[in-house]
């Protein structure tokens, strides 16, 4: 290696003023990255090594393909996934990775992470719901049989500081939902040194900084879209990370594909021959390039996840009892209300609403009215998904369901009936429990309903509650609930 150079630091605080070389590599153990935070140009390092975790988030089927080519390099890959679409994908309901897939990823040596049970902005959402997301997609992850150690924030969304009177941060929910770590996105510079790269051990377990996504890349500065990511694109932010004194890669993709240049390809597509091209360079394990005055090289490891930080002992994930959107207060894109189902059959002719302004809490609730002549009934519910919005259950325990309802004022009481499904481990949604049909009390005033179940058999995934009409009539629903089954 005569043209090639191993450096160690000389001064290592600001800016790197002098650096020599040595007369022999240091022990393979001296990574040489504590300094890394505190350097603004680039540090010379003696025998620097970066260690590379190549990520997959959202559960894209088309992931498989790239598993197959870390498997052909002998690398291993962290892929996070959401509970939901598992199932969803298991029970070819879209394009996801399926049940059997990631169990079949992780035999073969890949971690499986968890991404929360619907993808949304976790800052946006209220402590419960947080929970709610991030425990209860780990939960179910776990009983699929599957080591979820660590996550990724959907979007990189982590709060940047919190007032600890405001509640606990979104790391602190993570770590008491059992996880070991959590990924971030954009948490440090492909320009500078100062801003990172990630060290080892990271500075913080919960927020472990990354780049951006590959081929998330932002205009350049006359606002045209620049040229997509490739694998020199990346092996160049394997470059700057050992110019910065070596340190932890985090590498987020979402979408492969063998060719990325259709219209109908994803915004955040990479090809799989880039990606193979990535993994052979990396599969080497050493890699020079050249640094402007000379070439440089440094060593390569590529790890999962856990395996970067190394692997402990994580507890069960808890239960959480709380909804999603139980108040009704968020909309979707198309208008209708988040996490509630409006249903009747095909020869039905009840009106739904979205009513603002008429709310026990908040300022929004559902309506449904049957017009006369009666013909069928009509129910307002929690929608008998795959657990994105329904609840993921356990099974031998038993639930405490409720709502509140308002009939409509000034019109006679309509009959109701509070009403259980579950969702089966063969993906079917049958009934689970049937309230008996009363008068809807009180009209004009918000009333409190509650239902007790029995215990959830075996072969339930998940619970769906709400409120059927079943008279001429209307009614409002607000407020729904979900709590460990008391017995009464």
């Amino acid at each position: 290696m005569s043209d090639r150079t191993r450096w160690r630091i000389v001064v290592a605080v600001g800016t790197v003023a002098c650096a020599e070389p040595l007369a022999s590599a240091p022990a393979a153990g001296d990574i040489g990255t504590s300094h890394a935070a505190l350097i603004d140009g680039p540090a010379v390092v003696a025998d620097p090594e970066v260690t590379v975790s190549l990520t997959f988030d959202d559960t894209d089927v088309e992931q498989r393909d790239a598993a197959g080519v870390l498997d052909a390099h002998g690398l291993p890959g962290t892929f996070y996934v959401n509970s939901p679409r598992l199932h969803q994908g298991s029970a070819g309901r879209g394009a996801w990775l399926t049940v059997d897939d990631v169990r079949s990823l992780q035999a073969r040596g890949h971690e499986i992470g968890g991404h929360t049970l619907s993808h949304p902005n976790l800052t946006s959402l209220p402590e419960a719901e947080q929970r709610l997301q991030i425990s209860g997609d780990r939960r179910e992850l776990l009983r699929l049989g599957l080591d979820a150690r660590s996550l990724a924030y959907p979007n990189g969304d982590v709060e940047a500081g919190l007032d600890p009177a405001e509640g606990p941060s979104l790391p602190e929910v993570v770590e008491e939902a059992g996880y070991g770590s959590a990924r971030d996105t954009n948490g440090f510079s492909l320009r500078r040194c100062g801003a990172g790269p990630e060290t080892l051990p990271p500075q913080n377990d919960y927020r472990l900084r990354s780049t951006r996504s590959v081929n998330n890349r932002p205009p350049s500065n006359d606002g045209l879209a620049l040229p997509p990511d490739t694998a020199d694109t990346l092996l160049g932010w394997m470059d700057h990370a050992a110019s910065c004194g070596g340190g932890y890669l985090p590498l987020i993709f979402h979408q492969l594909r063998p060719d990325c240049s259709g219209d109908d390809s994803p915004t955040y597509c990479f090809e799989l021959p880039e990606f193979d091209r990535l993994a052979e360079a990396l599969a080497t394990g050493e890699r020079c390039f050249d640094a402007g005055d000379g070439e440089r090289c440094y060593r390569v490891a590529v790890a999962t996840v856990s395996a970067a930080l190394g692997d402990t002992a994580l507890p069960e994930a808890p239960e959480v009892f709380a909804l999603r959107n139980p108040s009704l207060e968020r909309t979707l894109g198309s208008g209708s209300t988040e996490c509630l189902q409006r249903r009747q059959g095909s020869q039905g002719t009840a009106q739904f609403a979205r009513l603002t302004g008429v709310a026990r809490s908040g300022e929004a609730s559902e309506h449904m009215e049957i017009p006369a002549p009666y013909v069928s009934s009509a129910e307002l519910v929690v929608p008998r998904d795959f657990g994105t919005c329904a609840h993921f259950t356990s099974v031998g325990a038993s639930y405490d369901l409720a709502l509140h309802y308002r009939a409509d004022p000034d019109e006679p009481a309509p009959m109701l009936r509070f009403i259980v499904h579950r969702l089966t481990t063969d993906y079917r949604w049958v009934q689970f429990s049937v309230g008996a049909r009363f008068v809807a009390a009180t009209p004009g005033s918000w009333v409190r309903s509650g239902f007790s179940t029995g215990a959830v058999p075996d072969g339930t995934l998940a619970l769906s509650f709400g409120l059927r009409l079943e008279s001429v009539g209307g009614v409002s629903v607000d407020d729904f609930e979900i709590a460990p089954g008391t017995g009464g």
